[in-house]
């Protein structure tokens, strides 16, 4: 199962329940290397007898997907996508919340910068847009047996006693073009 979406989609949350269902994780975060690198290291894992696996990456572009559907392919298993659909600006606010957890305040260009060297997860807005830039919607030619849109949900997190200021667009979604559908 390939899980996708941009930077602070989700991912980390969705990914959970596979883990907990069995499904071996890799994740380029957790193992390091390139998607490229992330692909080789599944196929080695289906190759000592893996046969559930979910990886979680931002995967924007259908190049990046296709390694993974070819090493499953490969290993007679279905290339199966989840495409977590939190629009920009909800992804922004998480990117925020995931930065006021980590530090207890939203870091400064400079500080997000020398951050973004040792701590994964921590980036500037702009790789969020970039992401958007960059994002080929998952497609069923692409070779996927199968493509799960799933909308994004905000649930309140427990302990959060600070306040957070959300653009009004984050609560509403109204991004424009935020919401996507696959067949």
């Amino acid at each position: 199962v390939l899980l996708m979406g941009y930077t602070g989609a989700g991912k980390t949350t969705a990914v959970r329940p596979w883990v907990d269902a069995g499904y071996h994780r890799l994740n380029r975060d957790v193992i390091g290397g390139s998607l490229k690198e992330v692909a080789e290291r599944l196929d080695q894992d289906l190759a000592t007898g893996v046969t559930r696996a979910i990886l979680d990456n931002t995967y924007a572009r259908r190049s990046a997907r296709n390694a993974v559907i070819e090493v499953a392919w490969r290993h007679g298993l279905p290339a199966r996508c989840v495409w977590l659909q939190t629009d920009l600006a909800q992804a922004q606010v998480n990117a925020c919340q995931r930065m006021l957890d980590r530090f207890g305040r939203l870091l400064e260009p400079d500080e997000l910068k020398e951050a973004a060297k040792t701590t994964p997860n921590t980036y500037a807005p702009r790789v969020q847009h970039g992401y958007r830039a960059l994002l080929e919607d998952p497609e069923l030619d692409e070779g996927f047996t199968e493509i799960l849109a799933e909308p994004f949900v905000r649930r309140p997190a427990a302990g959060h006693g600070r306040g957070l200021i959300v653009a009004a667009a984050a609560l509403l979604g109204s991004e424009s073009g935020a919401s996507r559908a696959t067949s």
